[in-house]
């Protein structure tokens, strides 16, 4: 179940409360399943138990994960090109100047060089 869930989760967990809401009613339904809970038992200790997280939950996950990835340049190269990192002053580049990842990596680079 959890594969299906996580799939392209960073794209579609941003979608509406409503569409995000009939997820997690599913999942509050595996989770009382996989436990042998009652209905009315709380749904947080029994997610705990079933070690789950909820539908917003695994989606901040996988972005933060995304993003980690982004940031130390292991995304595949199709994806790293699809981005720009907005620079701040502090890099010696004007306000809001936008740069690709792969710039970003050689000035860094470059700066810890001198």
């Amino acid at each position: 179940m959890y594969p299906h869930i996580i799939y392209g989760i960073e794209l579609w967990g941003s979608a509406s409360k409503k569409l995000i809401n009939t997820l997690n009613v599913m999942l509050r339904i595996a989770a009382r399943s996989i436990c042998k809970a009652k209905y009315h038992d709380k749904i947080i200790p029994l997610l705990k138990k079933c070690k789950m997280l909820q539908i917003n939950e695994l989606y901040e996950l996988h972005i933060s994960k995304f993003m980690h990835a982004y940031m130390n340049g292991d995304l595949a190269s199709p994806l790293l090109k699809l981005f720009t990192f907005e620079m701040q002053r502090h890099m010696g580049m004007k306000h809001g100047s936008k740069i690709t990842l792969a710039e970003l990596i050689a000035t860094l680079a470059l700066q810890q060089k001198v």
